[in-house]
């Protein structure tokens, strides 16, 4: 079974890091790396296969925001 395409507005987990040292931005007092397990909504995809993930708190502050490579997503759910 094939993997599924990844677009804008889908949410994703986090199923693995590649990068030791990601670089990542977020919201002071809640910014923190991303970890497996993670689940995020893709903002923007940059180049093919290279998905920017923002990862949201519940009160609307973004915890990470962090480039990804495809293999280090699954989907969760898709925007339509």
């Amino acid at each position: 079974m094939g993997s599924p395409d990844l677009s804008e507005h889908d949410v994703v987990r986090v199923v693995r890091l590649r990068t030791s040292g990601r670089h990542f931005s977020g919201s002071e007092g809640v910014r923190r790396a991303p970890r497996v397990g993670d689940e995020g909504t893709i903002v923007n995809v940059p180049a093919p296969g290279v998905f920017v993930v923002e990862c949201v708190a519940p009160d609307g502050d973004t915890v990470w925001l962090a480039d990804f490579r495809r293999d280090e997503l699954e989907l969760v759910a898709g925007h339509g």
